[in-house]
């Protein structure tokens, strides 16, 4: 089985799946886009390949919701959009 690691950041969200390791800023990720168990991190045009995220649990898994929230979360902040309260 293959396991994939997530290291989220300030400024960059981190991919580890198996040997193969990428490094994306927050700034060039363009749109996230779940489909079914995927999770999709499409990249501005010139940026590099478009992630994909595959969630191996049921599609209402608390954590894969709770990581796709943390995503937006990061995105936001990178934007400047902030919270309204």
């Amino acid at each position: 089985r293959l396991r994939t690691t997530l290291i989220l950041d300030p400024t960059s969200i981190t991919i580890i799946n198996g040997r193969r390791r990428r490094v994306v800023g927050w700034s060039t990720i363009d749109i996230v886009r779940r489909q079914g168990p995927r999770l999709l991190l499409i990249t501005k045009p010139g940026s590099g390949a478009d992630l994909t995220v595959v969630n191996p649990r049921a599609g209402n898994d608390v954590m894969f919701s709770a990581l796709i929230a943390e995503i937006q979360k990061r995105l936001n902040a990178d934007r400047g959009y902030r919270q309204i309260s």
